[in-house]
């Protein structure tokens, strides 16, 4: 029996918390997935599994839902119903031509040490904020609040670097309303 078809009294009883969460997090992940190959026109199909997750957590404990997705989870419309749910998001954002910008234009001093989860820095990783040199992403659709976040890392020995990563580091960037 999976986790969405069980009552949540049962669920509590037999799972953590935690893994309460990481179900709902693979709930998630298949309605990423549903956004990634359904129709653009199919708005509806790809937003059930998310509340149907949400539903079965207990209410105080929705707010504290932190959704994290791949590119295919970077869209407006997706990013647009996880605000209007009331949930913090965190999901991988493509390097299309505004970020390839913001990039080109970002100060070497706005590049910071990124943090591990213990606090430490973590050795040979760099975070920077885009969003100030980028266009107005609510004028152009996004959703309000959305910050973009650029992360920088030397690639691991044979490692093949992509088209847009600079300078021997490999970046990744994500939007968060965090």
């Amino acid at each position: 029996m999976t986790f969405d078809q069980r009552d949540l009294g049962d669920i509590l009883r037999d799972i953590s918390f935690d893994q309460a969460v990481a179900q709902l997090e693979h709930a998630l992940e298949r309605a990423c997935r549903r956004l990634v190959f359904n129709d653009a026109d199919d708005a509806g199909a790809h937003h059930f599994g998310i509340g149907h997750a949400l539903a079965q957590l207990p209410e105080a404990d929705r707010d504290r839902v932190l959704v994290r997705a791949d590119a295919g989870g970077g869209t407006k419309a997706f990013l647009h119903h996880i605000t209007d749910l009331g949930l913090a998001y965190s999901v991988e954002f493509s390097g299309h031509q505004p970020v390839l910008d913001a990039l080109a234009v970002l100060p070497r001093q706005a590049w910071r040490a990124a943090i591990d989860s213990d606090g430490a820095p973590r050795d040979g990783a760099q975070v920077a904020e885009l969003t100030r040199w980028l266009p107005d992403m609510t004028a152009l659709g996004w959703p309000t609040g959305m910050r973009v976040i650029a992360r920088r890392e030397r690639p691991h020995p044979g490692a093949q670097l992509r088209i847009t990563d600079a300078d021997g580091w490999r970046i990744t960037v994500f939007a968060t309303n965090t």
